[in-house]
């Protein structure tokens, strides 16, 4: 898997099968992905992590089958050439226009490709495997619950929703008594920013940042609740364009995975308007995790709030272009927590909340 320290294991075709909604987050229907593989270092048996995860919709018109296969190589091949796999969901004609198209169009390109599948109501054929023994016609039924790439998925803290439409609304905003609470919390957390913006210098900010920060994180890693009040606070201080950048560098530090739990949280809780840094972050964290739609939809979330939206469009551009997870996780924020604070010390105003209008 692409997160460090993040492990999965994959045996056989129904370990494929197991993972994949993991990655996506829902398990897909009439659909195509597409997962890359990194080869193993020269001289070493095996292969390497996971590169990435393309899920692409197959098309209702069969004839549009090349276009679709066309794109899904234009993405892939924007990667360094290595192993791919390809996993169809539908029936047979839905699934083998497109899966051919695809299938010739990369190897063209120069992937080797490990395995393609079709899944279809708990069976799975192969458009390679042509044993009758191994694959027989009427396909090898599979059961995801039984494979042990899911229950290392989960103990991960991978959700796999039901379809695309409900993880579509995983991130709605919170309704009823909590967004009455969170409305009153934002209320008073944006007074108390405002009387203290006239009063303190970049240093109290980048100082109740960080801390409020730090904390957040070592509360939801230990199961801890977090009060509107807390969210609140915390998402008026994530307005500071300094502040959110120092949320980065507690990548490494705490599990991804609590960042992310954190992240989805508040996106979810926060008002409306002070919900584009939550969602950035958590864009970021689900590239990095190799959660590829996640990190699409929560760039949308953002940019549907602000539209220019600096940290957002350049996540989404990366994205857009190919860019894996290997590459988000590479990048080593940690080693600007010391320059920022830097910038915090000289009371840079990039420091400070930037409230939204209105209340």
């Amino acid at each position: 898997m692409s997160e460090p320290n993040r492990v999965v294991r994959l045996q056989n075709a129904a370990d494929l099968i197991a993972i994949v909604p993991y990655l996506l987050g829902f398990h897909p229907a009439r659909s195509l992905v597409a997962l890359t593989i990194i080869p193993q270092e020269e001289n070493t048996p095996g292969y390497g992590g996971l590169r990435s995860v393309v899920w692409i919709d197959l098309p209702a018109d069969r004839g549009n089958a090349p276009n679709v296969a066309n794109r899904l190589t234009t993405l892939l091949a924007k990667e360094p050439l290595g192993y791919a796999v390809l996993i169809g969901y539908g029936s047979g004609s839905q699934v083998t226009p497109t899966m051919d198209a695809a299938s010739g169009a990369l190897t063209t390109a120069g992937f080797d490709l490990l395995e393609v599948l079709r899944c279809d109501e708990g069976r799975y054929w192969s458009y390679i495997c042509t044993e009758p023994a191994c694959c027989p016609p009427d396909g090898v039924p599979y059961d995801i619950t039984a494979s042990p790439a899911e229950a290392h998925a989960i103990m991960e803290g991978m959700v796999a929703l039901p379809d695309r439409g409900a993880f579509d609304a995983s991130l709605d905003w919170i309704d009823g008594p909590l967004r009455e609470a969170m409305r009153e919390a934002t209320r008073t957390a944006r007074d108390r920013a405002e009387m203290l913006l006239a009063t303190k210098d970049g240093r109290f900010w980048w100082q109740e940042g960080t801390e409020r920060i730090s904390a957040a994180l070592e509360r939801t890693q230990d199961g801890d609740d977090l009060t509107p009040a807390d969210l609140a606070w915390l998402g008026v201080l994530l307005t500071s364009r300094l502040i959110r950048d120092a949320a980065m560098t507690y990548l490494g530090k705490f599990p991804d995975r609590v960042h992310s739990r954190l992240w989805h949280l508040l996106t979810r809780m926060v008002e409306p308007e002070y919900a584009a840094a939550p969602a950035t972050l958590l864009a970021y964290t689900a590239a990095r995790r190799g959660e590829l739609p996640l990190a699409h939809l929560a760039t949308s979330r953002a940019l549907s709030i602000d539209p220019d939206y600096r940290l957002a469009t350049m996540i989404r551009y990366a994205l857009t272009k190919g860019l894996t997870p290997p590459n988000f996780a590479a990048i080593d924020w940690g080693s600007r927590a010391e320059q920022m604070a830097s910038e915090a010390e000289m009371n840079s105003p990039l420091s400070r909340p930037i409230l939204p209008d209105g209340r």
